[in-house]
């Protein structure tokens, strides 16, 4: 996604696995994009590869999972929760 307006502000998106042509999640063309509380694919997003310009990224969405119980026993369940994203 290129965004080229003025003052952009993206957030509670999931921007990854679509690059344009030169391969970046997010570029912009002289203008400030706010791109904060997304889901970048991954806890630990590599933003020098994802973004290109002038992007705030950071605080980002990052996911976390949780088990309930935590320790399964064989033949056991147990159920799983994720926070965000969706």
């Amino acid at each position: 996604m290129c965004l080229i307006a003025p003052s952009q502000l993206k957030s509670c998106c999931r921007i990854f696995n679509n690059p344009d042509q030169t391969g970046v999640n997010v570029c912009t063309d002289n203008s400030a994009v706010d791109a904060r509380f997304n889901w970048w694919g991954s806890n630990t997003p590599d933003f020098s590869i994802l973004v290109s310009g002038s992007v705030t990224y950071n605080p980002w969405i990052v996911l976390s999972i949780n088990a309930n119980p935590g320790t399964v026993p064989t033949g056991g369940t147990s159920q799983i929760n994720r926070r965000p994203p969706p």
